[in-house]
């Protein structure tokens, strides 16, 4: 299986309440707006970037622990299907942004 390949469209990383998951609309200090389309990290080939402190008790993550999808992302995750119980192959029960 091929792995999907990151669009750097910047809409996993922003802020969001520790408690809630909720988004803040405040996006990572550390993403940088390359074209109208397109954003990279400042801090992404760090090896300490992992759980950095970014922001208001934020901490970067894989995009995988994101708990939530991203319209068009290819890192959404699709929930595996048994049609021996009636299940379909959905979206992971994530809400989309």
């Amino acid at each position: 299986m091929k792995e999907p390949t990151c669009l750097r469209c910047g809409k996993c990383c922003f802020l969001v309440n520790p408690k809630t998951y909720e988004p803040l609309g405040i996006k990572c200090r550390f993403l940088i707006k390359v074209s109208a389309t397109r954003y990279t990290c400042r801090i992404y080939n760090q090896k300490d970037r992992l759980y950095r402190d970014i922001g208001h008790d934020n901490k970067c993550c894989l995009r995988h622990q994101s708990p939530r999808n991203y319209k068009g992302c290819p890192y959404n995750i699709l929930k595996p299907s048994n049609p021996l119980l009636g299940e379909k192959n959905d979206k992971n029960n994530k809400k989309e942004v």
